[in-house]
């Protein structure tokens, strides 16, 4: 029975976690979207990651693994910034239907 709520602990843990890190990088990324600069957005919740893992290297695993989640998904949104802004910057090609 230990090893059950073991394991449902640590399951809701992890589920936890990558929830939270899902909301962090989305906040992120729509935070910098409204100035046209989403790249920005991990680089700070990177270096945000940093500091915190830095200055508290004694956390809790909820805490630690948020961190891991989330430096996951920066690095995943930060080349997709790069291209958001390209795509954006890019003049319509001619001919296409831009009403759609």
């Amino acid at each position: 029975m230990y090893l059950l709520e073991e394991m449902g602990e640590v399951m809701l843990m992890l589920a936890g976690a990558l929830v939270a890190a899902i909301l962090i990088s989305w906040m992120s990324w729509t935070l910098f979207k409204l100035v046209r600069h989403p790249e920005w957005g991990p680089c700070l919740v990177l270096l945000g990651l940093m500091v915190t893992m830095w200055t508290r290297s004694s956390s809790s695993p909820f805490l630690q693994t948020t961190a891991f989640f989330t430096a996951v998904t920066a690095m995943i949104c930060w080349g997709e910034g790069d291209a958001w802004r390209a795509r954006r910057a890019a003049p319509p090609m001619a001919g296409s239907d831009t009403a759609s």
